[in-house]
């Protein structure tokens, strides 16, 4: 199955060592934002400009999410930093495609409550303690 990893970017150590464990039990993981130099300073305008860095980068997460069957959202319960956001967007995203979320950790907005509480872990062990699930018997919000 091929999966979609969402989650707040200074994370992305840690993220990189779930991926790895996805494809060690024979999973793809799209997200090329883990595999690649995906970043953009948030403070300069021209990257966030649409002739920017920024737009390559927001294309392909979109072909990403698309690619995959299921999207895991890595919620962060002590982000202190406001960041990117780009996370929300791209449950969002997966909401409107109609892709099953996996949400890792707690809920933190309105939108989380249209997950099912058996999409929800509370930690990555949990949800590859669950993958047979994950893998045959999730379902999309399909509103």
């Amino acid at each position: 199955m091929k999966f979609y990893f969402a989650g707040s970017f200074n994370r992305k150590q840690e993220l990189q060592k779930y991926m790895y464990k996805m494809h060690e039990q024979g999973h793809d993981v799209t997200s090329r934002w883990l595999k690649t130099d995906h970043e953009v300073d948030i403070s300069e305008k021209e990257e966030l400009s649409p002739d920017g860095q920024a737009t390559i980068f927001a294309r392909e997460d979109i072909e990403d999410l698309c690619e995959a069957d299921g999207v895991v959202f890595f919620s962060s319960a002590d982000h202190v930093a406001k960041g990117r956001g780009g996370r929300h967007t791209e449950f969002g995203y997966a909401l409107a495609i109609h892709r099953p979320i996996f949400l890792i950790g707690r809920r933190e907005n309105a939108f989380h409550a249209l997950i099912p509480e058996r999409n929800v872990f509370k930690d990555f062990i949990a949800f590859m303690a669950n993958i047979e699930y994950v893998t045959y018997g999730a379902t999309a919000y399909r509103g």
